[in-house]
């Protein structure tokens, strides 16, 4: 199962009908994973269902695995590609500045020493210098509190367990140690 931070870059979720796709047929197929083969190293790569997204082969970076069949048991599935799918963006507005913060798809971590607008956090007394985690799978936003000094909050009354993630919601108030971020998801 995925986590935020593993070493896969997750982009997106591909949403299929399943009921338009072939089925397998045998019980004993019905546990089996669906994986892709990469054309440029021959690498097996494994998904755990078909909507699952990856943006390039983990064995050697080659952006086209998601261009080649899904397969399971000899059974290929035409999975349509990430373009034909519409984007779930987020977006965090500082509360009192109104300042927008576009979150990136591959996520990233947010506080002074973050991939996310670090020098934009510098002006946060109480953040730290990696406070949050933010992370893109299955079409929904994740957060996770990395063991933030001054802790993390939803809504002003959930406080964030550390290293334990969180769903996001459009319009969810994100509260990192003093600063309110209000959370947009388009």
């Amino acid at each position: 199962m995925f986590n935020c931070g593993s070493d896969i870059e997750y982009l997106d979720i591909i949403t299929i009908n399943e009921a338009n796709l072939p089925k397998v047929s045998s019980p004993e197929n019905t546990n089996s994973k669906y994986f892709r083969v990469c054309r440029a190293c021959g690498a097996k790569i494994y998904f755990e269902d078909i909507e699952e997204y990856k943006a390039t082969c983990p064995e050697c970076d080659d952006p086209d695995l998601m261009n080649v069949p899904l397969e399971q048991d000899g059974v290929t599935y035409e999975v349509p590609h990430k373009a034909n799918i519409p984007e779930v963006n987020l977006k965090l507005v500082e509360i009192t500045t109104k300042k927008e913060i576009t979150i990136p798809e591959k996520g990233g971590i947010i506080g002074k020493e973050g991939t996310i607008e670090p020098e934009y956090m510098q002006r946060f007394r109480f953040l730290s210098r990696k406070h949050l985690e933010v992370c893109y799978r299955n079409r929904q936003w994740f957060v996770k509190d990395l063991g933030s000094t001054n802790g993390t909050y939803l809504d002003q009354a959930t406080k964030l367990k550390p290293f334990e993630e969180y769903q996001l919601h459009h319009n969810t108030v994100l509260r990192l140690a003093d600063v309110k971020f209000q959370v947009i998801i388009e």
